[in-house]
């Protein structure tokens, strides 16, 4: 239990060694590689089927749309979310 504890307090260490690496080579502008990595999102979008549905379509005006997916109904609500991926435009 002691060893399971301890590789994810160690995997959890290391991703944010990656996490503070990125940064730095973004901000000194070291790695053009690096920063686009960063200026990728996941968006987790939700809200009423026809809002989410509008949103969407605005996507595109503002970023580069790699992906979305399905809209999922939310639990016990009438909302939805649909996960998109953008980068930022230049």
């Amino acid at each position: 239990m002691v060893d399971k504890l301890m590789a994810k307090q160690r995997l959890i260490e290391h991703r944010i060694e990656l996490l503070e690496r990125s940064k730095t080579h973004y901000l000194e502008g070291k790695s053009a590689r690096s920063a686009s990595k960063l200026i990728n999102a996941k968006l987790r979008i939700t809200g009423r089927p026809d809002e989410v549905k509008d949103f969407v379509r605005e996507l595109p005006t503002h970023f580069h749309v790699l992906q979305v997916s399905q809209p999922y109904k939310n639990r016990n609500s009438q909302y939805v979310r649909v996960y998109a991926e953008v980068t930022k435009k230049s």
